[in-house]
């Protein structure tokens, strides 16, 4: 199927065999879903210029359009979102009184469930929520403005965690690796633990980080798509942090810092993989222990 733009200026996507639509199929979901939301909006406009003539259309809205779908053509998703975004305030010129009525109406609720502090007092009195003032055009476009704010900030915001954890991620993996090879070429016997059995906690300890991974993706099937985007860098990090947790967990053992079970190497071994599992019962082990340091000092 091929689904050619309207807009001379503007990007296609060929969703069978194109080397575009490749692209995007091979970009992610974010992606594709950036490339359907643009064909979308394409397939509205189309429609609004038939049903209401071409003055119902503005030329603004479809340069934003064509600049939208070069952005997902490069993969450049907050580009695209931002001039999709920006495209809604370039359209409400062109609604009709009943159309901008219902636009502010969902306006509202979107703004009640999403925005917070100023942003939110700010929209609802643009919108008129609280004094039934019906909003004229330039109070809408305010409103969808700083909603469009409060987006830009979110993924902001995610892009800055994903370029911290691009730096910590390498530095615990190779810390990590670096502390077994020692380990293992100079035959050091922690307590119990010889080389291999400081491998095997930290194997359990990724193996308990997979798998709360896994527990937590599959766990809340009702959670917004930005709160979905920044758990999924961190999700991808929990083997690793889990193999350190397990590790930390082991060194606390041996030193007999803290006691879980018996003491023998079975109990070590489980309390690996629960540190792994578990952020909140490690963090709780290690506030445990800092906390009984100043009176055992």
């Amino acid at each position: 199927m091929r689904i050619q733009t309207s807009d001379r200026n503007s990007s296609s996507y060929d969703y069978g065999y194109g080397q575009e639509s490749r692209g995007v199929l091979d970009g992610g979901a974010r992606l594709r879903r950036l490339a359907s939301a643009v064909e979308t909006r394409r397939a509205a406009l189309d429609e609004r210029r038939e049903l209401h003539g071409e003055a119902a259309v503005s030329a603004e809205s479809m340069r934003l359009l064509g600049k939208a779908s070069d952005a997902a053509r490069r993969a450049d998703l907050d580009g695209g979102w931002a001039l999709l975004l920006e495209m809604e305030r370039s359209e409400l010129p062109g609604y009709s009184e009943g159309e901008l009525a219902a636009r502010v109406v969902s306006l509202r609720n979107e703004a009640g469930e999403k925005l917070r502090g100023w942003r939110r007092a700010a929209a609802s009195e643009l919108l008129g929520a609280d004094d039934g003032h019906a909003p004229g055009l330039d109070e809408v476009q305010e409103a969808i403005r700083i909603r469009n704010e409060h987006f830009h900030n979110q993924y902001h915001k995610l892009e800055l965690l994903r370029e911290q954890l691009r730096i910590l991620a390498p530095i615990l993996v190779a810390a990590l690796v670096l502390f077994a090879a020692i380990v293992g070429i100079r035959g050091f016997v922690i307590g119990q633990l010889a080389g291999r059995d400081v491998v095997l906690v930290m194997l359990l300890g990724a193996l308990g980080g997979a798998l709360s991974g896994v527990r937590s993706l599959a766990g809340d099937k009702h959670r917004k798509i930005p709160a979905r985007l920044y758990d999924w860098p961190v999700t991808l990090m929990r083997p690793v942090v889990g193999a350190a947790a397990a590790l930390g967990v082991a060194l606390l053992l041996q030193a007999s810092v803290v006691q879980i079970g018996d003491g023998q190497l079975l109990a070590l071994l489980a309390a690996a993989f629960v540190a792994g599992f578990s952020e909140r019962w490690f963090l709780g082990l290690i506030e445990s222990v800092t906390a009984d340091a100043p009176a055992k000092a």
